[in-house]
């Protein structure tokens, strides 16, 4: 009995951690310095920079997020301006930080004129971290 009352204490207290709004400090291999990341499991949302992505996938392990870019352009930090095709894809584990961040679509680069659109892609990864406040 009391064993069943512990894990029902513990499954309503991960819940309620479950769905609070995380700012985390993602940090790319390689990189000095790290980007926040705001991640909203109740809203389903996460927010980086100008990108907003819809959380797709939850679990005890794992969270993905895609940001589809159908409404109008962006750019992203290297300059390389994205038109409305393709997207973004975000997974972390959610016990070590580790995660990917990947693009595809067809873009051409500021300056350039859209007959010289062509298929691009990209991916990075680092490590996320609990913000301190």
């Amino acid at each position: 009995m009391i064993k069943s009352m512990i894990a029902v204490s513990l499954l309503l207290i991960s819940q309620l951690a479950y769905a609070e709004p995380n700012s985390l400090n993602c940090v790319l291999k390689g990189a000095e310095t790290g980007a926040e990341y705001v991640v909203d499991i109740e809203k389903r949302i996460v927010v980086f920079g100008m990108f907003r992505f819809e959380i797709v996938h939850v679990d005890k392990d794992y969270i993905t997020a895609v940001h589809l870019p159908y409404k109008k352009s962006s750019f992203n930090q290297a300059g390389f301006q994205a038109f409305p095709s393709g997207g973004r894809i975000w997974t972390m584990n959610r016990n070590t930080g580790d995660f990917v961040h990947a693009w595809i679509g067809l873009g051409i680069y500021p300056g350039e004129s859209t007959d010289k659109m062509r298929l691009v892609g990209d991916s990075d990864h680092g490590v996320c971290t609990k913000k301190v406040l």
